[in-house]
């Protein structure tokens, strides 16, 4: 159940840029929920070594910790 697309973005991939590029960001729950995914943080690991993506992440107060990625220069 993909309720935060409008469009369903094909592909892992680009769902995962997706969520990711969100000026909130996306948990590592939110990463397998909407991929969906049992390892999310290999995802991730994914996006950087094949597609070039920085990839940052935040400590929230409650201990889980929020994820933000870029794409590399010279792509949207």
């Amino acid at each position: 159940m993909l309720t935060m697309f409008q469009k369903k973005p094909v592909g892992q991939m680009a769902r995962l840029k997706l969520i990711l590029s969100r000026k909130e960001g996306a948990s590592a729950a939110e990463i397998a929920r909407y991929l969906p995914t049992t390892s999310p943080h290999s995802k991730l690991a994914r996006l950087v070594r094949t597609h070039g993506w920085t990839i940052t992440k935040r400590d929230n107060p409650d201990g889980t910790k929020q994820y933000f990625g870029k794409p590399p220069k010279g792509t949207k």
